[in-house]
Formats: C-alpha cells, sequence, structure tokens
C-alpha cells in the first residue's frame, strides 16, 4: 500500500502503482542532448482519494500514458483510463506549460445512473436506473477550465419519474451546470 499527501485535508492512497517510462528513466541522462520526450505509463489497482467531499473515492483500476516533454513545456495525453465509484471515465488530449498547467483534453465518463449520483454527490443509494454517458471539452487554465459537453441518459428513472432518453448540451459556469439545450421525446 502507498499512500501520498496531496495537500492539508486530502490523502491518495494504493495498493498497488506501477510508473515506467521509455526511454528507461537512467538511460535519460545518456540521451538528454537528443532526447526530448519521453513516455510515462502509470497503472494502479485499489485507489482511494480522501478528503474530496463527504466521503472518499475509490477506483478499482487506472492507467494512463503520456508522452511528455523533458522541458516540461507539454505532454500528449495518449488516454487516461479509470473506473471510478462504478463509474468509467476516460480523457485524451493535451497539456502544456506543465508548470502552469494549460488543458485541451476530451473527457468521457458513462455509468449506471444510480452510480453517476452518488459520484456527483447529489444522491448516494439512490432509487434509479439507466445509463448516463457525457462527452467534455476541457480547454483553459488548469486552476479554472472551461467545460462545456453533452450529457445523455438512456432509459433512465428515479424512484416514480421516469424520463426515458435525455439528451443536454451543458456547460460549467462558476461551478454550476448550465444547460444550453435539453432534448427530451
Amino acid at each position: 500500500v502507498q499512500a501520498m499527501q496531496l495537500g492539508a485535508e486530502v490523502a491518495f492512497v494504493a495498493a498497488r502503482l506501477d510508473v515506467s517510462t521509455r526511454p528507461a528513466a537512467r538511460t535519460l541522462r545518456t540521451f538528454a542532448a537528443t532526447v526530448r520526450h519521453v513516455r510515462v505509463e502509470v497503472s494502479a489497482a485499489g485507489l482511494s482519494l480522501e478528503g474530496v467531499g463527504a466521503r472518499p473515492l475509490t477506483a478499482v483500476r487506472l492507467a494512463g500514458e503520456a508522452d511528455v516533454a523533458l522541458d516540461l513545456s507539454s505532454a500528449e495525453i495518449g488516454g487516461v483510463d479509470a473506473e471510478v465509484d462504478g463509474v468509467r471515465v476516460a480523457a485524451r488530449g493535451r497539456v502544456t506549460r506543465l508548470c502552469a498547467p494549460e488543458l485541451d483534453l476530451v473527457a468521457t465518463a458513462s455509468g449506471p445512473f444510480r452510480e453517476v449520483l452518488a459520484l456527483a454527490r447529489i444522491a448516494r443509494d439512490a432509487d434509479a436506473d439507466g445509463t448516463v454517458v457525457a462527452e467534455a471539452h476541457v480547454a483553459g487554465p488548469a486552476a479554472s477550465p472551461g467545460v462545456a459537453g453533452t450529457i445523455r441518459i438512456e432509459k433512465g428513472r428515479v424512484a416514480w419519474f421516469t424520463p426515458g432518453e435525455v439528451r443536454a448540451d451543458v456547460r460549467l459556469v462558476d461551478g454550476a451546470l448550465a444547460v444550453d439545450r435539453l432534448e427530451w421525446p
């Protein structure tokens, strides 16, 4: 078990964490004049992120790979994939100026409606059925990125309310979800 303190109130715990680089980190000094990027691959299992919200987030798995410029000017994210509290999430794209990151990513998430409501801290153990699929473009400074995309609910039901099929174009505005367009047949 590996633990890492991410801040005063946030802790990251992993039962298994593997990090590898190509070329191998020990050879980078030898090739420093010619090597400008390194591929970093990360995989982990049994993850927990505590101090975020009312209860810890847990991930069954996390895997990712990126080509990182040695001068930290950019990283091409080939893929980061995880399963967090029953919801599959992924991201791909580019991050520039790694010391003050600028994001240009496409993020996706999908999972059972019930688990999405719990992960979003809307309702834990909700009486809900259906599937939620979301895709978003995340761009701008990492501290305050612009986020816009689509959310689809397939065969949705929450308690007695059955919206069925719903599609919405959304964006984040000051931490709140704004709906620009809603399709509900």
